[in-house]
């Protein structure tokens, strides 16, 4: 299944500075790609299919295309920062870096303190 929505109004009317939420505040379309197999000998399947999908999507991205991150599951290699991009995830990591220097909460979409 793919979700497609419109983000707008509420949204646009904030500056991407003042959150953590990348990708730029100009009105634009967010798309939730999603699987699921009936049997688990399928999930392999799906999952390659909601990979290939995404892959062909992302050249039509703004910014990284490397996603938000509360809808993925594929925390690897560089995709948390690009998520964030360079300067919101430096800002972010040194916030983490005063409130949780020992990265206590780090089962996650991490960002290592700086």
């Amino acid at each position: 299944m793919m979700l497609f929505y419109r983000l707008d109004g509420a949204y646009s009317q904030v500056s991407d500075g003042e959150t953590a939420f990348s990708g730029g505040r100009s009105p634009r379309y967010e798309t939730f790609i999603i699987a699921l197999a009936p049997e688990s000998q399928l999930l392999s399947l799906d999952r390659g299919w909601v990979r290939e999908l995404w892959e062909a999507l992302r050249p039509h991205a703004i910014a990284s295309g490397d996603g938000y991150l509360n809808g993925t599951a594929d925390y690897s290699g560089d995709r948390v920062r690009g998520s964030y991009g360079p300067a919101k995830y430096d800002r972010l990591a040194r916030i983490k870096a005063e409130y949780d220097p020992g990265n206590a909460f780090h089962i996650n979409a991490n960002i290592a303190p700086a």
